[in-house]
């Protein structure tokens, strides 16, 4: 389950209750995705656009480490029109890392 914001993350604000710059809406929607249409396991992913204090895919979140689902936010690069997918874990296989 995917799902874009066209809002402005900074990977410097990683502690506290700024969490990045995401919301908690965001993050109560994805988990919402998840239980209905992953019955709460698997993995989800939030992708925004890449900037200069985003440049590099977040540290996955664990709703619950009981069910198992995952969040993921991932910056897209405007300009070479890529997604920076982490280097490894999660569900990227299913992602051709040579298409890009």
């Amino acid at each position: 389950m995917l799902d874009t914001k066209w809002k402005l993350l900074d990977a410097f604000k990683a502690n506290g209750s700024d969490k990045y710059g995401l919301s908690q809406g965001d993050f109560y929607q994805l988990q919402a995705y998840g239980q209905s249409y992953l019955n709460g396991q698997g993995d989800v992913v939030l992708i925004y656009p890449r900037t200069a204090t985003f440049a590099q895919p977040l540290p996955v979140f664990e709703f619950s480490k009981i069910d198992g689902l995952r969040l993921w936010v991932l910056p897209f690069c405007l300009r070479s029109r890529r997604l920076l997918l982490p280097e490894e874990g999660g569900c990227w296989a299913c992602f051709d890392r040579s298409r890009g």
